[in-house]
């Protein structure tokens, strides 16, 4: 026989314990399968291209698993913690210009886009990839939560200020191309016609 199991959120997130999986039937009992439970954590934070003692607060982001939309939930003074589906994909800096999100996989691949930024800064162009870590445990009156390493130095996402300028071969670019082309074939109409004119 094949047996498939999934562990569900009533799993223990407790390193000091273990959560076992076994078969009990009529007399025949299987050997106890041991899983671990581990969760990760990632950040950024999001500070000024030139300054970066200057910490952008309030800038928006879509959190993304896998390229789609991930909900998650956020209590006052907290971190994001995932996952919920009466949440919100969309994630704030706090204003320390960070965003923390616990509880994540470490087979998934998660990216935030940027939607909204401070007055005066170009939007971030692209996705940001995070960057996964290891929760560790704490325990309080005996009960036991994911956390991290309070010294974790995030990833630092810049944000800069001052005119964008048009991407090479955009439609800015092009349109440039093609008046100059016009301009160049008809000085070369006129010349030519001038000296059929002078014969």
């Amino acid at each position: 026989f094949h047996f498939t199991m999934t562990v569900t959120a009533a799993a223990l997130a407790n390193p000091e314990k273990d959560n076992t999986s076994g078969l009990v039937y009529n007399n025949y009992n299987s050997i106890p399968d041991k899983v671990k439970f581990k969760t990760y954590y990632t950040g950024i934070e999001k500070v000024d291209g030139s300054d970066h003692t200057i910490k952008l607060a309030g800038v928006e982001f879509t959190l993304k698993e896998d390229g789609h939309e991930f909900k998650v939930s956020k209590a006052t003074g907290q971190d994001y913690y995932v996952p919920d589906a009466n949440g919100s994909a969309t994630v704030v800096t706090d204003s320390k210009g960070l965003i923390i999100i616990r509880g994540l996989d470490d087979d998934k691949t998660y990216t935030l886009t940027e939607t909204k930024t401070n007055d005066g800064y170009n939007l971030l162009a692209g996705d940001k990839t995070l960057t996964l870590k290891e929760d560790t445990y704490n325990t309080v009156d005996g009960q036991t939560t994911p956390t991290y390493d309070p010294t974790t130095n995030f990833d630092q996402v810049e944000n800069n200020k001052g005119a964008v300028l048009p991407s090479t071969g955009g439609i800015g670019t092009t349109m440039f191309y093609i008046v100059g082309s016009v301009l160049v074939i008809g000085a070369a109409v006129v010349l030519i016609s001038k000296r059929r004119m002078n014969r």
